[in-house]
């Protein structure tokens, strides 16, 4: 099997193998290897952390994980995306619904870009079952109330709501669900479609980081979220 028969794989010039995929991966995989070392340190622990990776694709953040070192497992819907895993190296692998899995007791669990495809919700309360007491929920998600989002409701022929929640929303399901948020960063100010090769994507990157836009969240178009479970 070839690795570009799975869109959303990392090496697929279609879905992130290109400016705009390879600018949010390594923004994403930086937020997320920070808070898990953070984490590790926090919670003590004298073995690797368990990693659930969530709708993790074909292992765009869980091969770079294992490379380093974590023990991570891969759920997710698409038999290509869990094929590709095994054949990277990921064995534990699964294709399943993230709502039917019995898979517990994980340190830290990932839900990047997950909203796009399962209500938000439903994200958290499996996410809250599955992680163990203070351990660390990471995720993404799409601003309503952003700018980009805003330009978007204007088209006359705008495609479906895509999870799309505001600052305070996902604020709000953080604490009902029993969590306590770590932190927040804003990214993905980039003005072009979602797999883009444009050549300013870099040079809009470095604006984003120099005018430090991931701090503006109300208008910051995705947004990082580290979590605590508390209870």
């Amino acid at each position: 099997m070839q690795e570009n028969q799975y869109l959303w794989d990392e090496k697929n010039p279609k879905g992130y193998y290109n400016r705009a995929g390879i600018y949010k991966t390594k923004v994403e995989y930086d937020f997320i290897k920070s808070h898990i070392l953070n984490n590790q340190k926090t919670m003590v622990l004298s073995r690797s952390p368990q990693i659930l990776d969530l709708g993790g694709g074909s292992g765009r953040f869980a091969l770079p994980l294992l490379k380093s070192g974590f023990d991570i497992t891969v759920v997710d819907l698409d038999p290509k995306a869990i094929e590709l895993c095994k054949h990277k190296g990921i064995t534990k692998s699964y294709c399943c619904d993230i709502r039917n899995t019995d898979l517990t007791g994980f340190d830290v669990i990932l839900a990047m870009e997950l909203f796009l495809v399962t209500p938000p919700a439903d994200v958290f309360k499996v996410s809250n079952q599955k992680l163990v007491k203070e351990g660390l929920f990471i995720f993404v998600g799409t601003n309503k109330n952003s700018w980009r989002n805003k330009l978007h409701n204007l088209r006359k022929r705008k495609s479906k709501n895509y999870g799309e929640l505001s600052v305070k929303e996902y604020e709000d399901l953080v604490l009902v669900n029993g969590f306590e948020i770590i932190d927040i960063k804003g990214f993905n100010w980039i003005p072009f479609k979602v797999n883009s090769n444009n050549i300013l994507i870099p040079v809009i990157a470095k604006l984003e980081s120099v005018l430090r836009l991931n701090k503006w969240l109300y208008q910051s178009p995705w947004l990082l979220f580290a979590c605590k479970k508390i209870k």
